[in-house]
């Protein structure tokens, strides 16, 4: 592995072993080729990594970058962090609009009873589907007919299997207009009852309607686990999504209703005043 020996100009005060697992954090959630020659790629993308932990950007692999790597919980899936312009939104990672998409619970996770995860689910799912006027993502008893599956695991093939690091994680439609299946997975082995599914659900759904991981902090899609945020936010979040289904159409303004005129014994009254049997004289 090229990459750890020019590592080596790069780590301070850690083990070989311990950059080892720095540079395979950096080849999983950064696409670092760890046959790579070039230092300054290297170098980058550890300060990708110290960036998105919110530690100063040094480009040197120390103890608090592997303290992060190993300890700070996090969704699984890769940190690009290119943000998507409209052109390439239209074209990329959405489902088909016209097709309804349907998903299927396979497996829970400790902590949490399956009524109160299942609420959660619908929670999350509800958080994105109010964006769009027509994307809406529908229950179904049937996994081979399902287009998501949600499940649960603690397999260390898959990322889980320990409390913290990553959480879950969740595939993306590719391509525009996807009609295919999905799969996202939670840990298992995590500890449900202080780690928040809602948060985390939401976020990994992010993904299952197409979107990437951004750098902005306290965004929904943000890689790293927020507890607080638990609903898309409106500087990458929902942008993202409105460019891939279409923005809600807001309520249509209320018209200006005429009133409505009774006549009683030659008075005119407005509809919805009252009015006093005293008031109406006869003739």
């Amino acid at each position: 592995m090229l990459a750890l020996k020019i590592a080596g100009l790069f780590v301070n005060g850690i083990s070989i072993d311990l950059a080892r697992i720095a540079l395979s954090y950096l080849s999983k959630f950064y696409g670092l080729d760890l046959n790579s020659q070039d230092p300054s790629v290297i170098k980058t993308e550890v300060k990708n990594a110290q960036a998105i932990f919110s530690l100063s950007p040094t480009g040197i692999i120390d103890e608090q970058l592997i303290k992060a790597i190993q300890t700070i919980k996090r969704c699984g899936y890769q940190d690009k962090l290119k943000l998507v312009n409209i052109e390439q939104a239209r074209q990329i990672n959405r489902w088909d609009p016209d097709q309804p998409v349907t998903y299927f619970v396979n497996g829970y996770v400790p902590g949490l009873s399956p009524d109160e995860q299942e609420k959660i689910f619908a929670k999350a799912w509800n958080s994105w589907e109010k964006y769009s006027p027509t994307m809406r993502v529908i229950r179904t008893d049937s996994a081979q007919s399902a287009n998501i599956i949600i499940d649960a695991s603690s397999s260390r093939a898959e990322e889980f299997g320990s409390v913290g690091n990553v959480l879950a994680w969740a595939q993306l439609p590719i391509g525009d207009r996807f009609r295919g299946k999905l799969l996202v997975k939670f840990d298992k082995a995590e500890n449900w009852r202080t780690t928040s599914l809602d948060a985390v659900a939401t976020h990994e759904f992010g993904h299952l309607w197409g979107l990437e991981h951004t750098n902005i902090l306290n965004e929904l899609m943000y890689p790293i686990y927020n507890p607080d945020v638990t609903s898309p936010q409106a500087k990458y979040d929902i942008p993202q999504f409105q460019l891939r289904y279409g923005a809600q159409t807001p309520p249509p303004p209320t018209a200006d209703i005429p009133d409505i005129i009774v006549i009683v014994n030659n008075k005119r009254y407005p509809l919805g005043k009252a009015i006093e049997s005293s008031s109406i004289e006869s003739n």
